[in-house]
């Protein structure tokens, strides 16, 4: 009998037909469910990200569009800076006026750390700050920018300007010149416009901050060890919003999307281990323990069949003669087979 027609092998391939089709179909399961739970998390993470980002950009072009209405309507405060002389009592009560008016502003722009409004007739700037407080490194960087600007050498643009404070936090800044020496500007907090990302769950490895195009960081959060200035440059070189970087072992779902007002990008890393959360446990149990257990239990089950061959075989030798086994030996089955033919006797016997 060929090998194949045995039992033994039957018995076996039918297992292997029964159970290979089960962890197959577990595997693909796990698969796709890994790749519906990264791609919708992707998603979710991608659309937070667009309506904050969407929302900060919101914020820097109604805070510039303020600015400017400042600098074009009518407005008499406005006019007594341009054109009355510094030593007026009237200059002095336009600038106490516009201290109010930007204070009061500074209500309905939340996100605006601060505003000013500066004229070169008396290098004095009218300051007004959420919390009512300047800093001595932001009033020495203002009394440079101001310089700078009397000098002509800073230039005003429509974009908006990262500022580095030494001592203090990185800003936005954006300045509009109003003419004849007036100029009316804004400082935003990168921080802040970094708050709501920054309380993403992105996990012990993963981040959220802004850098610019060179891959400098601009926010104060903390940053994992691995998150360098190298791993911040190939994040900028990746082409899509919403990528995959393996980075020292690690595979990381990375976010970025630029601002259209301000060479700044925001950039949301996590790793995929903590986006799956136990779905790398379960690959790991269909790919390497499923396997593993199928195989022993085969092992397991091929062995007790080859012990249960090897005792019938004894049993079959010991009924040829030996008596060592359990099995019933000759004259037992010899005596059980004549107890028909005694029966019957015993049977005539009562009939007579």
């Amino acid at each position: 009998m060929h090998f194949w027609h045995s039992v033994r092998f039957r018995t076996v391939f039918g297992f292997f037909l029964i159970v290979a089709p089960l962890v197959i179909f577990m595997i693909y399961t796990n698969l796709y469910a890994t790749r519906i739970v990264r791609e919708q998390i992707s998603l979710h993470y991608n659309n937070l990200m667009s309506v904050q980002v969407k929302a900060n950009d919101e914020i820097l072009g109604s805070t510039r569009n303020f600015l400017v209405q400042l600098g074009t309507i009518n407005d008499s405060d406005i006019l007594a800076l341009k054109t009355l002389p510094a030593e007026s009592p009237d200059f002095t009560l336009a600038k106490l006026r516009l201290y109010n008016r930007i204070l009061l502003d500074m209500s309905y722009y939340k996100m605006v750390d601060t505003f000013f409004i500066y004229s070169t007739k008396d290098n004095s700037p009218v300051f007004a700050t959420q919390n009512g407080y300047k800093s001595p490194e932001l009033d020495a960087y203002f009394r440079e920018f101001f310089n700078r600007i009397r000098e002509k050498e800073q230039y005003v643009h429509e974009w908006w300007d990262v500022v580095s404070i030494p001592g203090d936090f990185q800003y936005l800044s954006q300045v509009i010149d109003m003419d004849f020496g007036t100029y009316s500007g804004a400082l935003v907090q990168l921080d802040v416009l970094n708050q709501v990302l920054a309380s993403f769950d992105v996990g012990p490895d993963g981040a959220a901050y802004m850098v610019d195009s060179e891959g400098h960081i601009l926010t104060s959060g903390p940053l994992p060890p691995a998150q360098d200035e190298s791993f911040r440059q190939a994040v900028l070189s990746l082409k899509q919003p919403v990528d995959t970087l393996r980075w020292k072992g690690k595979k990381y779902l990375v976010l970025q999307h630029p601002s259209k007002y301000a060479d700044v990008h925001y950039v949301l890393t996590t790793t995929e281990a903590h986006i799956l959360k136990n779905l790398p446990f379960f690959q790991k149990m269909l790919y390497y323990w499923i396997p593993l257990i199928s195989v022993l239990v085969v092992t397991g089950y091929v062995l007790f069949l080859q012990r249960s061959s090897a005792s019938s075989a004894a049993c079959a030798d010991s009924a040829r003669g030996s008596s060592k086994c359990g099995c019933p030996n000759t004259p037992k089955a010899a005596s059980f087979r004549s107890w028909p033919r005694r029966s019957t006797r015993w049977l005539n016997r009562s009939k007579i």
